[in-house]
């Protein structure tokens, strides 16, 4: 049920955050107040020496000594209140376990700048709270969402234990049921609602899981019964490994995440090719960065992590940062600053921006030759550097060949194959720069830029030239007119860029999910190749770098069980990775003599990955195909989806026929939970395991995990366990005998099979692989167990690992992550040591031989400046009238609010109760609008949005600035009954304003279908057409 404990008052609040400086915040203070705690009142007026809560240690600045508080317990681990992977530091009464107060780790880097060494003991990180000069230069801090976090945490409305749906789905009606029934009714099915006068028998997990008989009869390419599972979490926050064994051992292929709604079209194809890390800023060693669609300091990474290296840098005067954005943000950026220039753009034209300098550069002849004529990784290490491009390999422009818009390869042009062995790259053509002939590859030392003609009797060209082409389509003068920005910043920006070498950085965000998103990423690793700035010291750096930890490890193979079923290539019911030509539909269709038949909705063929926001769509369509069991996980692409928070969707997913059974695992009655007919308790952040890496634009190695440090409120099974989404998976798969569940399920590195029945089974197993990855951490002391109070941890933590690993995951625990020395992490010359092979490729075959279905025309192989457009290619002015709809959309995540899991945090609504729209001063003036009047943005749908304007200087115009998260249609904001009584829903956390973007009028007949990127099946959030009037 609901949680009987109410939110904290703001006093509470101001407690547990310690807004009064460093002393309140940590805890620590002078020798002569540490047990003046003791008589203070239960709930003071306010903390002050002498009548605060508990001290966690004292600090004598004439000796520097630490002196530790036996009473209080202090724990790190990794905060959720967004999802950048920074760390907490939690203070705890060591009998009560009551929360007493929070800060950040130390040891995590997004906290801490410098960060604490993983090495040092316990007691630095106290030392780190005070003045003291020897090791640290301040505190480690935590963002306000990390603090609002703790009024979720006591969340009178958390759920708590099982619910069933008592009424039709979205009543909001349930009835607690025990844990045994839900695992029961959900894996056996039936007549589940017969009670409610629902006569139909409901197909449970047992049933579905057949992988033997076809999902859909006729049309094969959808694989078995058991893809009628599908999935939906959000961005896992370390958690996500084991709903993805629990897909693969099910056999569904349908598993989504919160990936295509919230990183867009990011490397949707490989124009940055290599072993998966992702690129971003090196914030403490660049020179120069651009920031297009965020800033440093932004919420969508870390706020603090690139807040604090980038103003130090920028302090220093070490480098400078240039924002291209259609909003300004909070941050370390001013119109005002020498170091940090802010200039506005218009939404969507992030790819005419960053064309228009690659053109200036290409012009100027400003690239590094030397980097991109070499044909091969190896030879650009030899030049020093720790990347490569295509820029010579040879595309094959023939269209009467086979491999017509593919590149060339040696078997096409009559060649040897290469002698050399790489595992990172193909074997590509080029033309060798001594001997002007075509070589393999791998064979060349350097070759020729600017070339073509025939080998072998096909024409070719190198993929520089079509990058060179698609840059000259437009002047730069066309570019600045599509953008905004002027012709001078345009190349006063590219110029400067190109002069700091391999000290230069490029990245953004806003553009990723647009509906030209596409070209719009992709751009910024194709400016960096042309100066060599990859995987250096001061430029994009590899991201996201840590241990194998949760898979095949140095001690546990957590990816691996006897008996699981084959991967297979089946097609999604996202419509991603697979093409329209290859479907039974199209083909039954072309049989029966249709000429080139259109799809309902579209298919994305190209370098997708799987989409939450298509999926979403598919359902509300029930196309291609419908669910059989919809299980998510703490997420809502709903809201994610602009255009698809309609009620007929909604409808869709409240209605049985449509998605028989819907079963959702959360800590509230959000979206989802609210549309369910089971509601299964989760547990929260501080009470649960995770292991990811960072999140944050820091190239060094480590990982960082979330673990129980305090008890979960969520209901206590009979054996022991908590109610959570693990234990969930493992009594499901249990009970239907899933290969890797069970007493003999996770095998270790030398064969032994091992438990897997609850979630410590799996993390403890984990965090071992990481505790012995790239050398093996030592094992955490006596001392340091004790001060933690380690050694109250469950028995089932140190059973699920050998006795010789358990103390090395306590000093795991005991840091809330590892981290790899800093000093390891470049070479001598300059090179990232963690990052993969990478290389740019100036011309992608994987999208350039990919057609448009509705066009029949290729999608161009390099990138390029595309307008926006809808699903069958036609730019979206041809359709309606901009004259009519002259504002873009350009959305920003704000810092007291997020998607989902901190809507129903009080405390934040009153920092910041509901958003705006936010228009420029010159616009509100021509439109006669006022800071505070009401105001409507409507789209050529005809979707009425009403909010309250705010007339600034920094937003671009023809723009409308909207902060993203607010407009809850659950989540506390409704009525919810659980039995007999009924819990007032609270409006204020509903309100606000949420741009809905139009329709696409391109598609299928009837098909509710939201403005998407065509190529990357991504979500037009950005950008679009609305026009403003007074309400």
């Amino acid at each position: 049920m609901f949680m009987a404990i109410t939110e904290m008052s703001r006093r509470r609040f101001t407690q547990l955050a310690g807004l009064t400086g460093v002393a309140a915040l940590t805890g620590l203070g002078l020798p002569n107040a540490a047990d003046a705690a003791e008589a203070a009142p239960e709930d003071p007026e306010f903390p002050v020496v002498g009548r605060g809560r508990k001290l966690e240690a004292t600090w004598d600045p004439k000796t520097d000594e630490i002196n530790v508080n036996d009473e209080v317990i202090v724990r790190y681990s990794n905060c959720v209140g967004c999802y950048a992977m920074c760390g907490v530091r939690l203070k705890l009464d060591r009998d009560s376990r009551e929360i007493l107060g929070q800060a950040g780790n130390p040891y995590n880097p997004c906290n801490a700048y410098p960060v604490l060494p993983f090495d040092e003991p316990l007691t630095e990180a106290y030392r780190t709270m005070t003045q003291s000069p020897t090791k640290q230069t301040g505190a480690a801090t935590c963002c306000g969402r990390s603090l609002g976090a703790l009024d979720v945490y006591l969340n009178s409305r958390r759920i708590t234990m099982p619910l069933k749906r008592a009424g039709k789905r979205g009543e909001g009606k349930w009835e607690p049921i025990s844990w045994e029934q839900l695992i029961d009714e959900v894996v056996e099915g039936g007549k589940l609602f017969a009670h409610l006068g629902e006569d139909r028998d409901v197909e449970g997990f047992r049933a579905v899981r057949d992988l033997d008989t076809l999902l859909v009869p006729d049309a094969p390419e959808f694989g078995s019964k058991a893809n009628g599972l599908i999935y939906c979490g959000g961005r896992t926050d370390g958690r996500g490994q084991t709903s993805t064994r629990f897909l693969s051992m099910y056999g569904s292929s349908n598993k989504y995440s919160h990936h295509s709604s919230c990183y867009g079209a990011k490397g949707v194809y490989p124009y940055q090719s290599g072993d998966g890390d992702d690129l971003g800023i090196d914030c403490e060693f660049n020179e120069f960065a651009i920031w297009m669609g965020t800033f440093p300091g932004a919420n969508g990474g870390s706020v603090m992590s690139d807040l604090k290296r980038v103003s130090s840098t920028i302090e220093n005067k070490q480098a400078k940062i240039v924002v291209f954005d259609p909003n300004l943000g909070n941050g370390v950026v001013t119109p005002a600053q020498e170091y940090a220039v802010w200039y506005p753009m218009k939404p969507a034209t992030n790819a005419a921006l960053t064309m228009g300098m690659i053109r200036w550069v290409i012009d100027n002849k400003k690239y590094n030759e030397d980097f991109m004529t070499a044909p091969n990784l190896s030879q650009a290490v030899k030049l020093g550097y720790n990347a490569c491009t295509n820029a010579t390999h040879l595309v094959i422009v023939d269209e009467q060949h086979p491999n017509y818009r593919h590149m060339m390869h040696p078997e096409d042009a009559g060649l040897t194959p290469s002698e050399k062995e790489n595992a990172f790259e193909d074997q590509y053509v080029c033309i060798d720069a001594a001997t002007q002939q075509p070589t393999v590859s791998l064979d060349s030392e350097k070759a020729l830029m600017e070339w073509e003609g025939e080998v072998n009797g096909v024409k070719v060209r190198t993929a520089y030239m079509f990058i060179k082409d698609s840059a000259n389509e437009y002047t730069i003068e066309e570019y600045s007119k599509v953008c905004d920005v002027p012709v001078d910043v345009i190349e006063e920006v590219a110029a400067e860029f190109v002069a700091h070498g391999t000290k230069s950085s490029i990245n953004g965000a806003g553009g990723v999910t647009s509906a030209n998103g596409t070209d719009a990423t992709s751009c910024f690793s194709t400016l960096a190749g042309l100066t060599g700035a990859l995987c250096m010291k001061g430029n994009l750096i590899a991201t996201f770098v840590g241990a194998t930890g949760p898979g095949n490890g140095e001690r546990y193979l957590l990816s691996k069980a006897e008996g699981m079923p084959k991967d297979k290539a089946d097609a999604r019911v996202d419509r991603t990775g697979f093409a329209w030509e290859d479907t039974s539909e199209y083909k039954r269709r072309i049989a029966a003599g249709e000429k080139d038949p259109k799809p309902m909705l579209p298919w994305y063929p190209g370098g997708v990955g799987t989409s939450d926001n298509q999926m979403v769509l598919s359902l509300a369509n029930s196309y291609p195909h419908k669910a059989k069991i919809l299980l998510t996980w703490q997420c809502n692409p709903i809201k994610a989806t602009p255009g698809a928070q309609r009620e007929e969707v909604m409808e869709a997913f409240k209605n049985p026929d449509i998605i028989p059974l819907a079963i959702c695992c959360d800590v509230v009655e959000g979206t989802f939970a609210h549309m369910a007919d089971y509601i299964v308790p989760d547990t929260m952040y501080r009470e649960h395991f995770g292991i990811s890496q960072h999140a944050a634009w820091w190239g060094h190695k480590g990982n960082f995990l979330q673990w129980p440090m305090v008890e979960p409120k969520s209901m206590k099974l009979e054996d022991g366990r908590h109610a959570s989404f693990d234990a969930f998976l493992c009594d499901v798969g249990r009970k239907l005998d899933l290969p890797g569940y069970g007493d003999k399920a996770l095998l270790s590195a030398t064969g032994e099979l091992t438990a897997y029945n609850d979630a410590c089974d799996y993390y403890i197993k984990a965090l071992a692989n990481v505790a012995y990855e790239d050398g093996i951490v030592e094992d955490l002391s006596d001392e340091e167990i004790k001060m933690q109070a380690l050694d109250t941890l469950p028995d089932a933590w140190e059973k699920a690992v050998t006795a010789e690993e358990w103390p090395k995951v306590l000093r795991l625990l005991s840091r809330g992550c590892r981290t790899w020395p800093e000093s390891d992490t470049y070479d001598e010359e300059g090179r990232q040591v963690y990052a993969g092979a990478y290389m740019v490729n100036f011309y992608s075959e994987e999208r350039g031989s990919v057609k448009n279905h509705y066009t029949g025309k290729f999608y161009e192989g390099a990138l390029g400046w595309h307008p926006e457009t809808f699903s069958d290619g036609t730019p979206i002015e041809e359709v309606y009238s901009r004259e009519e709809y002259p504002f873009g959309a350009a959305s920003h995540k704000p810092y007291f609010r997020c998607v989902t899991m901190l809507s129903d945090s009080a405390l934040l609504r009153e920092l910041s109760p509901h958003n705006y729209l936010e228009i420029n001063i010159e616009d509100a003036r021509d439109l006669g609008i006022q800071d505070g009047d009401a105001v409507q943005a409507i789209n050529p749908s005809g979707d009425v949005m009403e909010g309250v304007a705010m007339v600034r200087g920094g937003t671009a115009r023809g723009t409308i600035g909207i902060s993203f998260g607010y407009t809850q249609d659950a989540y506390g904001s409704t009525d919810v009954t659980i039995g007999d009584e009924t819990i007032p829903g609270d409006p204020a956390i509903n309100t606000g304003v949420q741009l809905s973007q139009m329709l696409d009028p391109k598609v299928g007949e009837g098909a509710i279908f939201a403005f998407s990127d065509p190529e990357a099946s991504t979500p037009g959030r950005n950008g679009g057409m609305f026009k403003i009037v007074k309400a």
